[in-house]
């Protein structure tokens, strides 16, 4: 996956064929409601790098389906929302429930960070959101580490700025430390 040369619409053409060549039918539904609100809820943000955000849900979906040869529908509707209540809002859960069922929400409740209002830095947030993802079912893990991977994979993206360098040398860390 070549984050730089790949648009949004070519990383939607990949998924699609992806998904009809790996899921069944009747995941399809789920799936095209997740993506569908991972469009709209990610509607006009745009990554570190000024790219849309929607592409990083995507690759985490591409990558989970290519990389971790995942075949489960429920999984990928949760890697095409996982970061939709922490970035977009909480209001979104029962859409979520709605369109994909109790257990896509539950993941994406697992793999949402804990409210920043509720921990005295930013060090307690990520450690009580690891040992939330520790304490899931191991396919909440796969995609957390999806993501993370892809999160890794866009800092090459950013420019090396000082303020970049230690934030990419904590994410890296930590990654290492928890996932």
């Amino acid at each position: 996956m070549g984050l730089a040369t790949e648009t949004t619409e070519d990383l939607e053409r990949q998924f699609t064929r992806l998904c009809s060549d790996h899921l069944v039918e009747g995941d399809r539904y789920c799936i095209e409601a997740a993506l569908a609100l991972a469009r709209i809820a990610h509607d006009g943000q745009t990554r570190k790098h000024g790219a849309p955000y929607l592409e990083h849900p995507l690759r985490v979906a591409i990558s989970l389906l290519r990389e971790f040869s995942v075949r489960q529908g429920d999984l990928i509707c949760v890697a095409l929302l996982h970061d939709v209540l922490e970035d977009a809002g909480h209001h979104h859960v029962d859409a979520i429930e709605a369109a994909c069922g109790p257990t896509v929400r539950q993941l994406v409740e697992v793999l949402t960070a804990p409210d920043s209002s509720l921990c005295p830095t930013k060090a307690v947030q990520s450690r009580l959101k690891a040992e939330r993802v520790a304490a899931a079912p191991s396919t909440a893990w796969l995609v957390k580490l999806a993501d993370r991977i892809d999160n890794l994979r866009d800092a090459c993206l950013l420019n090396d700025s000082p303020e970049n360098r230690l934030f990419w040398v904590r994410y890296q860390q930590e990654t290492s430390d928890f996932y």
